[in-house]
């Protein structure tokens, strides 16, 4: 998505520019070690809220099987 309007606002509604900004706001005092790139968790994120994708879609796409519903 780097670099790239069209699939940025594809999946975000945000140009890669707004993106960028909104990440670099977001992250200017975070320090912390994440096992997901912030970045990735952002693009997730608003993908999410975009499309209202479930949450085990999202979370197998970072990588992670999550057990929807087993606490």
């Amino acid at each position: 998505m780097k670099n790239d309007d069209e699939r940025s606002k594809l999946y975000t509604g945000l140009s890669w520019e707004v993106f960028l900004k909104l990440f670099l706001s977001l992250t200017v005092n975070i320090s912390a070690k994440f096992v997901i790139p912030v970045t990735e968790q952002l693009c997730l994120t608003l993908a999410k809220v975009r499309f209202n994708i479930p949450f085990e879609i999202t979370s197998r796409r970072a990588g992670m099987d999550i057990m929807i519903g087993c606490i």
